[in-house]
């Protein structure tokens, strides 16, 4: 295998800037501070699952959007599971 392949699949990842991901958190309807600060609210994660699927569309690992958001890895995963309806009791 072409180790040529490899650096391709991980160029999207040395594209993401910093202003890059604020604007696609402005896109998505939120602020950069917000989608990588500690808050959990409603909007804010809903805002946050979006960033991470537009950056994983554009070909970002899940440790590599983790790094980005200041998340472990799990917890990316975690975002863009499927959710099965059942809320919390």
């Amino acid at each position: 295998m072409d180790g040529g392949m490899l650096e391709e699949r991980r160029d999207p990842a040395r594209l993401v800037t910093q202003r890059i991901l604020d604007r696609i958190c402005y896109q998505c309807g939120g602020d950069l501070a917000a989608v990588v600060g500690p808050r959990r609210t409603k909007s804010v994660v809903e805002v946050r699952r979006r960033v991470i699927a537009h950056l994983r569309g554009m070909g970002l690992s899940y440790p590599e959007i983790g790094a980005l958001l200041n998340r472990d890895h799990a917890t990316i995963m975690n975002y863009l599971r499927p959710k099965n309806g059942r809320g919390a009791a």
